[in-house]
């Protein structure tokens, strides 16, 4: 009698759960996360010559064509009262290097055109720079540095990287910022060169930034 209540008891218990003995999901391991490694940075960089045949303009303006009432597609830099640069746009959306020597009164185009709509889009640029007179810099939106030292009668461009964030004038020269994503990660490795021309860039230091 007695053992049958005990096993009407036990049965009671397993048929409402209320067993001691717990199961849990098992925990699967999932494959290892290789660490993400950043992109070799380039020792010595060197740009190329942009010319006037490097894009498909359909308008065409020599260098040091009186621009009136220019419209500019980025901002306007002085390095003295009298001597800027900046991007001038034309109607046809095709942007060329622009400088003035009189305050801004009057604006020239200095150098070969820099951007078509049509051709042209990774290698825009949006940001500008005068480092002296006659020393002017591109940069930005895309993945060139243009620069000339002559007042923009040869104009070098140099990719050192996916995107040139920052030019800045260094002792004897230029220091260019430029960032490279690694892998399909958040991070950026960011690069730095040196140039004293504008043509021949050399690493100088990385570090990982996050974006």
């Amino acid at each position: 009698m007695w053992a049958i209540a005990v096993l009407a008891v036990c049965f009671a218990c397993a048929a409402c759960g209320s067993s001691q003995v717990t199961t849990e999901t098992p925990r699967i391991a999932g494959p290892a996360r290789e660490a993400v490694q950043a992109p070799p940075q380039p020792q010595v960089v060197v740009g190329s010559r942009l010319g006037a045949d490097d894009n498909q303009a359909t308008i065409r303006l020599k260098p040091g064509t009186v621009i009136h009432s220019p419209a500019f597609g980025s901002n306007r830099v002085f390095v003295n009262a009298k001597n800027g640069f900046a991007l001038i746009l034309t109607r046809g959306g095709e942007i060329y290097p622009g400088a003035t020597t009189t305050g801004g009164r009057i604006w020239k185009t200095a150098g070969p055109v820099f951007f078509t709509p049509t051709a042209d889009g990774p290698n825009a640029v949006s940001t500008v720079t005068a480092i002296a007179p006659r020393t002017f810099v591109a940069f930005g939106a895309g993945n060139f540095v243009r620069v000339s030292t002559d007042g923009g009668i040869r104009w070098w461009q140099t990719a050192l990287g996916e995107e040139t964030v920052a030019v800045v004038a260094a002792d004897r020269g230029l220091v260019a910022f430029a960032q490279q994503t690694i892998g399909d990660s958040l991070q950026a490795v960011t690069w730095v060169y040196r140039s004293t021309d504008g043509r021949h860039w050399k690493a100088i230091d990385n570090f990982v930034a996050d974006q």
